[in-house]
């Protein structure tokens, strides 16, 4: 685990994950990327996806699931499907 993201309390994890922000830089991690998907109208071009690392301060914010396999946000202390306490990896 890097000391900068073990340093991030819960109650800022919490409202950045909400606010869809880093917790350290309070930049936006969403990633508005103009294509069109089949099926859409000309009009609705977005897609949107996050970052594994926050692209303004390089802090990890997302990673696989030790046990599960499912993308979670890695400063909440448990898997949102499965349970499993979140383990930082080293970045």
């Amino acid at each position: 685990m890097t000391i900068r993201a073990g340093n991030v309390r819960l109650e800022i994890a919490e409202k950045a994950f909400d606010d869809q922000v880093c917790p350290s830089c309070q930049k936006e991690f969403i990633i508005r990327s103009w294509k069109q998907l089949p099926g859409e109208t000309k009009r609705n071009l977005s897609v949107i996806s996050s970052t594994n690392f926050c692209r303004f301060c390089g802090l990890m914010l997302f990673q696989a699931c030790g046990k599960c396999g499912e993308e979670n946000f890695v400063h909440l202390p448990f898997c949102a499907s499965c349970g499993e306490k979140t383990e930082l990896l080293s970045a």
